[in-house]
């Protein structure tokens, strides 16, 4: 996965893309679920604080901000060109 800013979102490896490290309940879940974050195992994992957080070291709380802004960018998508 390639999360550059000047990476377009077709070629980041995420968009779409079936996730590999467990599904954290969602049927069919893809690291990002283009307009749906509550759908997407990135944003997901940024909600956690268990061990399927992420970032998965040296976290204790959840980014709320960061969460937030990341939920909004996936939410906006219309697909994964």
């Amino acid at each position: 996965m390639d999360f550059r800013y000047t990476t377009p979102i077709s070629e980041m490896g995420a968009c779409g893309v079936t996730a590999q490290r467990g599904d954290l309940g969602i049927a069919e879940a893809a690291i990002i679920e283009p307009g749906a974050a509550e759908e997407s195992i990135l944003w997901q994992r940024m909600q956690r604080t268990d061990v399927y957080r992420m970032p998965p070291l040296a976290t204790h709380q959840v980014d709320e901000e960061g969460a937030a802004l990341v939920g909004n960018w996936i939410n906006d998508m219309v697909d994964c060109l």
